[in-house]
């Protein structure tokens, strides 16, 4: 693979990354969005609350999808900011990254241990708001989830009695 090759290769890796987790985000958007709907359909049920609970595994469960994806877009562009870097010589030389020959995006993904200089964590602006987010509606999903579950079975506390004769009884 020449560096020219490994160099779209790179990109190309890069964008497909970066759309994955960009479809991650939108799972979390959806499922913070979607549990209270889909607790409002359950709510005769007494433990509709598990809803919420099982939105605080999905969002950290697409949470995680996101970091995975977002640090394998941010490797594939390390690639190619390596490949840049290297001097423009041969144009069919072999593409050296921390003294290893790379076959492809294949192999560095595959060896990542022999790429220190490639390595990279998640992180930055979007990375902590994100994180904020989940967070944030994990701490309100537990606190629905548990109250709906306190009230609907430990109370047996009717939802659909109190909307229909109201507070007063």
């Amino acid at each position: 693979m020449t560096l020219s090759d490994l160099y779209r290769e790179a990109f190309t890796t890069q964008r497909h990354f970066d759309s994955l987790s960009q479809v991650a985000i939108s799972s979390i958007a959806a499922v913070a969005g979607g549990a209270p709907l889909l607790y409002k359909a359950m709510s005769a049920f007494p433990v509709a609350g598990a809803v919420f609970f099982v939105a605080i595994a999905l969002l950290w469960l697409a949470f995680r999808i996101y970091e995975r994806f977002d640090t394998h877009a941010a490797l594939a562009l390390n690639v190619a900011q390596a490949i840049e870097a290297m001097p423009a010589g041969d144009p069919g030389a072999k593409p050296v990254i921390d003294g290893n020959i790379v076959h492809g995006m294949a192999h560095v993904f595959l060896k990542r241990g022999e790429f220190p200089s490639l390595m990279t964590t998640p992180g930055g602006y979007i990375h902590r708001k994100i994180r904020l987010f989940v967070i944030g509606a994990t701490l309100l999903f537990g606190v629905l989830g548990a109250g709906t579950l306190y009230f609907g079975l430990v109370l047996n506390w009717d939802v659909q009695v109190v909307e229909e004769e109201g507070l007063d009884g």
